[in-house]
C-alpha cells in the first residue's frame, strides 16, 4: 500500500477537519455520526484525504446483490460513504490533471491514484450492474459515474495503456459499452464529446474472446439485439451530424474514431457469434451479428455517412486520422453492400439516393488507401455488376454513373484495380441497358419466344402466348394439361425450391443472354462445335456463360465449354440444377436443336448457376456450324492450330450465312 494512504497523513489536515477525519478513518464499523460530520465540513478533495477514500472504497464491503432488496442501516452507510469517496476521488484527479498539455495526472499524486484505481473499478462495476436496485437517496447518476470513472482512468493512463487494460481487467469492457450506450441514447444530431473517453478504451483490434462477447452484451442491455441497436443508433446520429456539417470529423476526430471502432468490433462480434468461429467470406450471408445489425441501419443514414466521409480532403485528415478514415470508409462500403443485398427495395433505395459519385471521391484521395479500393472492388463485383442484369435496378445504376461523370473527370481513380472494375461497371451497364431496352419495330416491341416446358409438347411460340406455372410462376406451359404432365414428371418438387432470384430477374437475365447470343452467335456456336469435334467424349458439351468473369474485349460474359464429366464442375452444377440428368438426355436426343447453356452469376460472392438452354426451331445452325468449322479446321491445318485465328475465320463465314426469317432461336428459363 502506498504511503499516501497512511493514517499519519491526516495529521497534515487543518484542525477543524483533522479530528473528524481521524474519527472517520479510525472507527470501525462506520457510524452515521462520523459520516454526517464529514459531510458537514464540505471538505475539498485533497491528497491528504486519500486514507479516507481508501477506507470507504474497501472492496471487502461490497454487498451481495440480494442485500440491496432490503438494505440494512450499515449497508446504507457503506453506500453513502462509497458515493462520497467516488466523487472526491474523481474530482481530485480532475483538479490535478494537466489540462493544457493533456498529460493527465503527473507527479507524486500519480502512483497512489493508480493504486486506488482497482478499488474504484470494483465499486463502479458493482454500481453499473446493480444501479436499478440502489437507493435513490444516494443521488447517483449512472451516466455521470461511468463517465467520471473513464475520465479518471484516462487521466492516469496513456491511451495505449487504456486499451491494454481491456485485456487485463475483466468487466472493464462492459463499463465502456454501458457508458457508450448511455451517452448515445440521449442525443439526436451530434456525437457528444464524452465519446472521446469511450474511444480511448476501444482496442484497435478486439481479440476474439468469448468473455468479450458477454461483456459487450451485458453493457448494452442483455442481448445481441441491444448491441446492434447501439451501433445503428450511433450511425444514425453520426449521419445527422454530418448532414449539418461534414468538416466536424476533421475538427473533432471522436465521431470518426467511434465509427472506426464499430467497423472493427462488428467483425469480431460476428466471428464470436458464429457456431464454428469462422469469418464469413460472403456479404450475401454475412453472419449472425450482421444479420441483426443490417436491418436496423437506416439506408439514407449510411449513404449520408459515406457522402460525408468522401467529401473530406485527405490533406485535412492528418497522419493520425488517415487510417481510421480509410477503415471507416471501407466499413461503410461493406455495410452498404450488405444493406443492398438484404432486399431489392433497399438495393434500389441506395441507388436512388446515389453512391457512385461519393465512391469516386473516396477512391481519388491522395495516398495509400488500398483498403478503400478493395471494398469498392467487392461492391462492384458482388453487388453492382449483378445489378446490371435486372431492369428494375440497371436504370438507377446508369443514372448514378451519369451523375459521376464530372466527378471522374476531375478526380481520376489512382488504384488500378478500382479503375479496372469501374470500367467494367460502365461497360456492363451500357451493354445490358441496351439489351433490356431493345428498339421497337413499327412501334411494336420485339417478340420474345419461348417453349412449353412439358417435354412431350415443347411447342414454340411467342412468350406471351404461354401460361405461367401455378407453382413457381417461372416455367411456361401451353395449358394446365401440359403443366400437370410436367409436374408428374418431377417439376412439382423442383418448383417448390424458390430461387434467390425473382421471376422478373430470371427473365431479365434470360433476355440479356439471348441478346448477347444474337450479337456473338458465331462465338457461341464455334465453341460448342469445337468442343464436340475436338473431343469425342464431350457430348453434349455444356457452354458456360460466365457473368462472374466479364470479358472486356468481347463486352460480354466469358464463354467456355466443359464436359458433363468434368470433376471441377460436376458436383456443384448438379446440386444447383434440378433434373440435370434429364436435361443431358434431352440435349443428346435433340439432334442439334438444343444446346445446354449454363449461366453463372455472382451475387454477394455466392455463385449461382442458372440453366438456360438454347432452343432452336431446327438443326440448321448446328449443321452450318459443323460445316463451317470443318472447312476452317482444314484451312488452318492440324499442326499448330490457333483457336483464336480459327474463330475469326469462322465468324467471317458465319456472319454472311443466310438464316430464314421464320427460324427461331431463344433461351429458356429452367428451375
Amino acid at each position: 500500500m502506498h504511503s499516501a494512504f497512511s493514517l499519519s497523513n491526516l495529521q497534515r489536515l487543518p484542525g477543524g477537519i483533522r479530528d473528524v477525519a481521524r474519527r472517520l478513518a479510525g472507527n470501525d464499523p462506520l457510524t452515521a455520526e462520523d459520516l454526517a460530520a464529514f459531510l458537514l465540513l464540505q471538505a475539498t478533495p485533497r491528497e491528504t484525504l486519500l486514507p479516507i477514500y481508501w477506507k470507504l472504497l474497501d472492496p471487502a464491503q461490497l454487498p451481495q446483490p440480494d442485500a440491496l432488496d432490503n438494505p440494512s442501516e450499515h449497508l446504507l452507510l457503506v453506500l453513502e460513504g462509497v458515493t462520497i469517496a467516488l466523487k472526491h476521488s474523481f474530482r481530485l484527479a480532475a483538479i490535478h490533471s494537466d489540462s493544457d498539455s493533456r498529460a493527465g495526472v503527473t507527479g507524486r499524486l500519480l502512483p497512489p491514484l493508480i493504486e486506488l484505481w482497482d478499488r474504484l473499478f470494483a465499486w463502479v462495476a458493482f454500481i453499473a450492474i446493480h444501479f436499478a436496485a440502489l437507493p435513490v437517496d444516494l443521488g447517483l447518476d449512472e451516466k455521470s459515474v461511468l463517465w467520471s470513472f473513464l475520465s479518471y482512468s484516462n487521466a492516469l493512463f496513456e491511451p495505449s495503456k487504456c486499451r491494454e487494460m481491456i485485456d487485463k481487467k475483466p468487466g472493464l469492457l462492459c463499463l465502456v459499452y454501458r457508458s457508450w450506450n448511455l451517452i448515445i441514447s440521449g442525443v439526436h444530431d451530434k456525437i457528444p464529446i464524452e465519446m472521446a473517453l469511450v474511444t480511448c478504451f476501444m482496442p484497435e483490434q478486439l481479440a476474439e474472446r468469448q468473455s468479450y462477447l458477454g461483456e459487450i452484451v451485458s453493457g448494452c442491455g442483455g442481448s445481441i439485439v441491444d448491441v446492434a441497436k447501439l451501433y445503428a443508433t450511433h450511425i444514425n446520429v453520426f449521419s445527422r451530424s454530418l448532414a449539418a456539417s461534414s468538416p466536424a470529423i476533421i475538427e473533432n476526430p471522436v465521431p470518426l474514431m467511434a465509427l472506426y471502432n464499430i467497423y472493427n468490433t462488428s467483425w469480431t462480434l460476428n466471428t464470436l457469434l458464429s457456431v464454428d468461429g469462422s469469418v464469413p467470406v460472403s456479404v450475401m450471408k454475412p453472419g449472425p451479428f450482421f444479420e441483426v445489425l443490417v436491418p436496423m441501419i437506416s439506408t439514407r443514414a449510411l449513404v449520408t455517412v459515406l457522402q460525408g466521409l468522401a467529401s473530406v480532403s485527405a490533406s485535412s485528415l492528418g497522419e493520425t486520422m488517415r487510417w481510421p478514415w480509410a477503415q471507416s470508409v471501407a466499413g461503410v462500403i461493406y455495410l452498404l453492400a450488405m444493406v443492398m443485398l438484404s432486399s431489392r427495395a433497399r438495393f434500389r433505395s441506395v441507388l436512388r439516393i446515389g453512391i457512385i459519385p461519393s465512391l469516386v471521391l473516396a477512391l481519388a484521395k491522395e495516398g495509400d488507401f488500398t483498403i478503400v479500393a478493395g471494398a469498392f472492388v467487392r461492391l462492384v463485383q458482388e453487388v453492382l455488376l449483378p445489378g446490371t442484369l435486372w431492369k428494375k435496378t440497371i436504370r438507377w445504376i446508369l443514372r448514378d454513373l451519369n451523375a459521376a461523370i464530372d466527378v471522374v473527370s476531375s478526380h481520376p481513380l489512382s488504384d488500378s484495380g478500382a479503375k479496372q472494375n469501374y470500367v467494367w461497371l460502365v461497360k456492363a451497364t451500357t451493354v445490358h441497358y441496351e439489351f433490356l431496352n431493345p428498339p421497337k419495330v413499327d412501334d411494336m416491341p420485339v417478340a420474345r419466344h419461348a417453349s412449353c416446358r412439358d417435354t412431350q409438347c415443347s411447342r414454340i411460340d411467342e412468350r406471351r402466348r404461354f401460361k405461367w406455372c401455378s407453382g413457381c410462376k417461372i416455367a411456361l406451359y401451353c395449358d394446365r394439361i401440359c403443366q400437370r404432365r410436367d409436374w408428374a414428371a418431377g417439376h412439382r418438387e423442383t418448383c417448390r425450391a424458390h430461387p434467390h432470384l425473382t421471376h422478373d430477374e430470371l427473365y431479365d437475365i434470360c433476355d440479356i443472354v439471348q441478346a448477347d447470343y444474337l450479337r456473338r452467335s458465331a462465338e457461341y456456336h464455334f465453341l460448342v462445335v469445337h468442343a464436340q469435334m475436338s473431343n469425342t467424349e464431350c457430348d453434349p458439351p455444356i457452354l458456360l456463360v460466365d457473368f462472374q468473369d466479364w470479358d472486356v474485349d468481347a463486352n460480354g460474359p466469358t464463354l467456355m465449354t466443359f464436359s458433363e464429366n468434368d470433376e471441377e464442375w460436376k458436383g456443384e452444377i448438379q446440386d444447383a440444377t434440378p433434373r440435370w440428368a434429364d436435361w443431358l438426355s434431352c440435349a443428346r436426343a435433340s439432334q442439334g436443336m438444343l444446346q445446354l447453356h449454363l449461366v453463372r452469376i455472382s451475387f454477394g460472392l455466392e455463385a449461382q448457376y442458372l440453366l438456360m438452354p438454347l432452343r432452336l426451331s431446327g438443326s440448321l445452325l448446328d449443321e452450318n456450324a459443323r460445316r463451317i468449322y470443318a472447312m476452317v479446321r482444314e484451312e488452318c491445318g492440324e499442326q499448330g492450330f490457333d483457336k483464336q485465328a480459327a474463330l475469326e475465320k469462322f465468324r467471317a463465314v458465319w456472319e454472311v450465312e443466310k438464316v430464314p426469317d421464320e427460324f427461331k432461336r431463344f433461351h429458356e428459363v429452367i428451375i
